[in-house]
């Protein structure tokens, strides 16, 4: 954590490696569940606050997941001082959820004590959601997000190759609108940092499993 992972790039690579959180990884997944059920909705709220009530602190920080990561030093999943932190309250690292989007919801599922108020963002696969399918996949979605007792979820369906390219011409694409966390902003309004975290989110696919877990036939 001092020297921020250099000369330790392959101890780095294994810890980007290890379980991740939105994976359906139940190892991960509870380490997570303990953080939100005992400690955020635990242990933090048997302090009492100024007014004489608890505390009542959430795991997010909305769009100042930006500002907050810029001042932070190196962590130990791998991740270096001055990247981005957390995109969501409940929201899988950028590009660490690749067990596809129905892990994600598996994976938040197991947060039931102090999920209100936690944000989750979904990237979700554009040739697919814009498929003769999509509505069908999306609304079967949402079902599942609903029996899964999940409260928030928020998407972007927008590729990397038309952010990258309003990325090179602006100019050309005032009309893109993307959810960051929280809210939505024109694409070409954000600042480069802003811009290249939502591309590293996990554009998620629909495979055979996931179609499967939704109770979809196409």
């Amino acid at each position: 954590m001092k020297a921020n992972w250099e000369g330790f790039e392959e101890m780095r690579v294994d810890f980007k490696r290890a379980p991740k959180w939105g994976n359906d990884d139940d190892y991960a997944d509870g380490i997570i569940t303990r953080f939100y059920e005992e400690i955020i909705g635990g242990e933090m709220r048997k302090i009492t606050n100024y007014s004489g009530g608890p505390v009542m602190p959430t795991g997010q920080a909305v769009g100042l997941y930006m500002e907050v990561g810029s001042r932070t030093g190196p962590t130990p999943d791998g991740r270096f001082g001055g990247e981005a932190a957390d995109d969501g309250g409940i929201s899988p690292y950028m590009g660490t959820d690749k067990k596809g989007p129905t892990a994600v919801l598996r994976s938040v599922s197991k947060v039931q004590k102090n999920q209100k108020g936690n944000l989750l963002n979904q990237r979700l696969s554009v040739p697919i959601m814009r498929s003769r399918h999509g509505f069908e996949i999306w609304n079967s979605y949402m079902k599942t997000w609903h029996d899964l007792n999940i409260d928030h979820v928020q998407f972007n369906v927008v590729s990397t190759d038309e952010m990258r390219a309003a990325q090179r011409e602006p100019e050309k694409h005032h009309d893109l609108i993307v959810r960051v966390s929280g809210y939505s902003a024109r694409f070409v309004d954000i600042p480069t940092y802003g811009q290249n975290t939502i591309i590293a989110r996990q554009e998620q696919d629909f495979s055979a499993s996931d179609l499967e877990f939704l109770n979809v036939e196409i």
